[in-house]
């Protein structure tokens, strides 16, 4: 495979580090934006319609690319079975687990006594985050459940203002050094073992701060078309990549050969942008519902 060459590994080693961790910082900020009100009170009905939509989108996403797995197994990096499709509502097969934690986390943290103590609850999720690295990858996501808690809630404590120090720039000094200096301590094999649960915590934070930081203090990021254009449709996106992932995946080291970085750029570029084309096509065409919004047809189904 083209994304082992020794000289570029280290890219989808940077992303993959923290980019899920960064993705569920915004799921928990807009968690709070899109379901509470002013007040603090939960929307219940719209959120209970969200939660609807996205169960209905898991079960048809997960179940679809189980099968396009097993039919085009060639094409992809891990195996899939039939018995990965039946175990779809405790197994979420790679990588629809995100819809399946967000899921569980929307049930999880709009109860009551949670919402009360946003900050302790933050602390408790930080310790999880911690001991989650000693929970082994089973059939059901318990080391994924309990490693996104924090950033999550860390998401919407940001939102509600309980975790303005987290957008400060003494946070930035202390967090990024930490985080850049854990991973180049772990790249390079020189991360005592005792401190790993901790690290595994810090190298996404400090650079999901980073991020953080820097589009709220940067103009040209805030006032992006294109990444206004993404945040719009990032769920479209997510949903439809991985089987343009598993095409370009053999198309690109037959065609490019020894220029990886070409070939990544390429695959990342492709993933991106034809699942965004394909969901603003749908949006102008008034079939987005079809592919994104099956709790709408639902409710169309029922009227009739």
């Amino acid at each position: 495979m083209y994304l082992t060459h020794p000289s570029i590994t280290f890219l989808p080693d940077i992303i993959y580090s923290f980019h899920m961790a960064l993705f569920m910082l915004i799921s928990g900020y807009l968690f709070r934006t899109a379901y509470f009100d002013t007040d603090g009170q939960i929307k219940k009905a719209r959120m209970r319609r969200q939660a609807e939509n996205l169960i209905m989108l898991y079960v048809i996403y997960d179940i679809a690319y189980g099968l396009f797995k097993i039919l085009c197994s060639r094409f992809t990096l891990l195996s899939t079975t039939w018995s990965d499709i039946l175990l779809f509502p405790i197994h979420p097969i790679n990588p629809y687990w995100y819809l399946y934690i967000l899921i569980l986390y929307y049930a999880i943290f709009s109860r009551g006594p949670i919402l009360r103590h946003s900050m302790a609850v933050l602390y408790i999720t930080a310790v999880l985050c911690i001991l989650s690295t000693f929970v082994s990858d089973g059939i059901f996501p318990l080391d994924k459940l309990l490693n996104f808690a924090f950033f999550f809630w860390l998401g919407v404590c940001c939102r509600h203002g309980t975790a303005a120090w987290f957008g400060r720039p003494v946070i930035t000094a202390v967090l990024l050094p930490l985080s850049v200096g854990a991973y180049a301590l772990r790249w390079t094999g020189h991360l005592p073992p005792q401190v790993f649960p901790v690290a595994n915590m810090i190298i996404p934070l400090g650079i999901v701060q980073g991020l953080w930081y820097g589009f709220a203090h940067i103009p040209a990021l805030q006032h992006s078309s294109l990444f206004s254009l993404f945040g719009k449709y990032s769920l479209e996106v997510y949903l439809i990549h991985c089987a343009i992932l598993a095409g370009a995946r053999t198309v690109f080291p037959a065609f490019i050969h020894d220029h990886y970085v070409l070939s990544i750029a390429l695959n990342f570029a492709l993933s991106a942008s034809l699942p965004l084309l394909f969901a603003v096509l749908c949006k102008k065409l008034s079939i987005h519902d079809v592919f994104f919004k099956p709790v709408v047809l639902l409710e169309r189904a029922k009227k009739v």
